[in-house]
């Protein structure tokens, strides 16, 4: 065993077996059948993963638009304007949560894969700066999930003669990062916005045939039956307790809702409209 220069406190193999220290060819021969249908399988499964991975921009659009519009219609329909004023205002808010939330999620989600690409590309150079330091972080990894020295150096060994396998091994284990992490900005953007929108006509609706108190209750269910929903849904994808999914996004819906009423009760009464 000898010690490393940059990692205190920790030792490693002196040197590999003999059959490791030479050049390892890349595989050139096709994968068999049997390995190209595991292949095309994790293929699969990555892009499932890939589309799961929206789900937060369904339940945050969704939820934020069943929210949102329910507030704005609870607080102006309880300073007792009519059914079209609620309606008008209510569409107001739609549109503008809809654009405000699709240019967030864009500029997010876009800041989001550029730093990730400036850190993949920070790795890759140190990889090829300081391949001995990044095999020995592998090894390290190796260790620390129970391989003992000399497993871990073989490992990191034959790893190491396969830089792209290297790359996605250090990313993984290092950052919790994949090269091609998917996704895209602009479809985060139309999936918020699109969500956030669909949902916020959903407590509009009954003021589309008058005004008053029936209209107001009718809004108010139809928005925590759609947040129950969500919530339904939420809890499928993410194989969470349907029940208390559903009567989580509830609550926070109609709290929401119940104090945008109270406020605009107060509102009413302060200005005396």
């Amino acid at each position: 065993m000898c010690a490393t220069t940059q990692y205190e406190q920790t030792t490693w193999p002196c040197r590999a077996p003999k059959e490791l220290t030479v050049e390892m060819p890349e595989r050139t021969e096709p994968l068999s059948p049997e390995m190209q249908k595991v292949l095309d399988h994790l293929a699969e499964e990555r892009e499932r993963m890939d589309r799961l991975t929206n789900i937060r921009e369904v339940v945050f659009g969704g939820q934020d638009g069943l929210v949102t519009t329910a507030t704005v219609v609870a607080g102006i329909a309880a300073s007792g304007v009519s059914g079209d004023i609620v309606l008008l205002a209510g569409l107001i808010a739609a549109l503008g949560g809809t654009i405000s939330m699709a240019a967030g999620a864009f500029t997010s989600s876009k800041a989001t894969a550029q730093v990730a690409q400036a850190e993949v590309e920070h790795e890759i150079r140190e990889i090829e700066e300081h391949p001995e330091s990044e095999k020995q972080e592998l090894m390290a990894v190796f260790q620390s999930r129970g391989m003992t020295d000399d497993e871990s150096f073989a490992v990191a060994e034959t790893v190491g003669h396969h830089r792209d396998l290297m790359i996605e091994m250090l990313l993984a284990f290092e950052l919790g990062l994949t090269r091609d992490r998917g996704g895209s900005a602009a479809r985060d953007a139309a999936v918020m916005g699109g969500t956030f929108f669909l949902l916020s006509i959903i407590p509009l609706i009954p003021f589309l045939f008058g005004s008053g108190l029936a209209p107001l209750v009718i809004s108010i269910t139809t928005a925590v039956a759609g947040l129950g929903a969500l919530g339904v849904v939420k809890a499928r994808l993410a194989k969470l307790s349907t029940i208390r999914s559903a009567i989580e996004l509830i609550l926070i819906g109609s709290g929401s809702a119940g104090a945008g009423y109270l406020l605009g009760l107060a509102a009413s009464r302060l200005l005396d409209v």
